[in-house]
């Protein structure tokens, strides 16, 4: 499963994915607790993504670095 989350304007929450992308969106995005089984992409964000207690089985890209 690739899940992707582009221009958002208010709060994003994930629970768990496989690959992610959250580009350009705004209001902010929380990953606290997930567990992302594959790549995890981060750009554009304001503010950047919350990545504090996730689990990243795959390479972290941009803001989730």
């Amino acid at each position: 499963m690739h899940l992707t989350a582009r221009g958002t304007t208010g709060p994003v929450a994930l629970c768990e994915g496989g690959a992610v992308t959250f580009a350009s969106n705004t209001g902010g995005t929380t990953l606290a607790g997930t567990t992302i089984t594959g790549p995890l992409r981060c750009e554009g964000n304001t503010p950047a993504p919350e990545t504090a207690g996730i689990t990243v089985r795959g390479p972290r890209h941009g803001q989730c670095r």
